[in-house]
């Protein structure tokens, strides 16, 4: 069964989708780490679909659950940003038929967005699921007012459990914690707890769609990309959606580079490079010192090694392997001197 588009069948990400709508159905909200150019947005928008919900939950919980994706911008003022959050609750109460309260004269933002919730959660018994996108930009941006608001929202409806946040990071919160915004009003955080989940690279078949949403763009046909080129992609970009259409983007239209000029692409300008140079620079500074150590065939403590395996960083066989050949080439060329780790 598919859905959306070719891109996202119905079992699209399962195994996270699976635990995402557990969690939910429960109420507790959670946060999924991703690297930067993985596919959490498509993620994102995936959730939002009511035939994705309909599909893991019981039809009783499905029916009053809603997922909605916060947009913004990084530099969105607070008020903005509560009434971003206002305006996904109002379509989503559109959409279900929940009249909602008008915004007062002298209401402000916050004020306005908890009578929203108060009526659409309380009274008619739905249940919103904000999900954050991009949550590390916000912390830059944001008073350290912001986090305990977003936590009182949440306690707002602390014994029916209708207001859930999945908060979508490039970076492990027990990194994130450190920056002095989360020190002064990291309670947001306690009510994620243990429901801290890696959101890993694509699985060979999600790829496999990927590729031929890729080669429907182009208008090609996807019988045309044989079995040797899928696996020569899925290998080079190990799963990565940013690699993987990196990758597509460099071979087209021919699709006949060998496996060896595309690997030393990633040397020179272009969208491989691009696509790895997002993903280093939202690494923690301990995981590229981590990283440039294996690249040179240096020793990594095992801690460290299993921590960048959850990440989807490595890949552990006989030895620990970069997720990605083309990535390994993208570190060889930017490794330097780095303190054990």
């Amino acid at each position: 069964m598919r859905l959306m588009d070719d891109r996202y069948p119905m079992n699209y990400r399962e195994e996270i989708v699976t635990q995402v709508m557990s969690d939910v159905q429960h109420g507790e909200s959670l946060c999924l780490v991703g690297l930067a150019g993985v596919g959490k947005s498509n993620l994102a928008r995936f959730l939002e679909n009511p035939a994705v919900v309909r599909h893991y939950l019981p039809t009783s919980a499905a029916e009053r659950t809603h997922f909605r994706r916060i947009e913004f911008s990084a530099e969105i003022d607070t008020d903005h940003l509560y009434g971003a959050m206002s305006a996904a609750l109002q379509d989503v109460a559109k959409r279900v038929g929940v009249p909602l309260p008008a915004k007062g004269s002298d209401e402000g933002a916050y004020t306005h967005l908890r009578s929203l919730l108060a009526t659409f959660c309380d009274e008619h018994g739905q249940r919103i699921v904000f999900v954050i996108d991009e949550f590390e930009a916000l912390l830059h941006t944001q008073p350290p007012l912001f986090l305990q608001e977003l936590r009182t929202l949440r306690d707002d409806h602390r014994t029916s459990r209708n207001v859930v946040f999945l908060l979508i990071t490039h970076r492990m919160p027990e990194l994130i914690r450190r920056q002095p915004l989360l020190q002064q009003g990291g309670k947001l955080f306690e009510i994620i707890g243990q429901n801290i989940y890696a959101l890993p690279p694509y699985s060979d078949a999600d790829a496999q769609s990927m590729i031929d949403a890729l080669a429907a763009r182009r208008e090609i046909d996807p019988l045309q990309l044989g079995a040797e080129l899928r696996g020569m992609l899925l290998h080079l970009s190990g799963g990565h959606s940013g690699l993987l259409a990196g990758l597509f983007n460099e071979m087209h239209p021919t699709f006949k580079k060998s496996l060896h000029r595309l690997v030393q692409s990633v040397d020179r300008p272009g969208p491989l490079r691009l696509a790895c140079e997002n993903v280093w620079t939202h690494l923690h500074e301990e995981e590229r010192d981590a990283l440039k150590l294996m690249a040179t065939g240096q020793d990594v403590n095992a801690v460290m090694v299993e921590f960048l395996c959850k990440r989807g960083l490595v890949r552990v066989q006989s030895t620990p392997l970069f997720f990605s050949p083309i990535f390994l080439e993208y570190v060889r060329n930017h490794a330097m001197p780095a303190a054990t780790v």
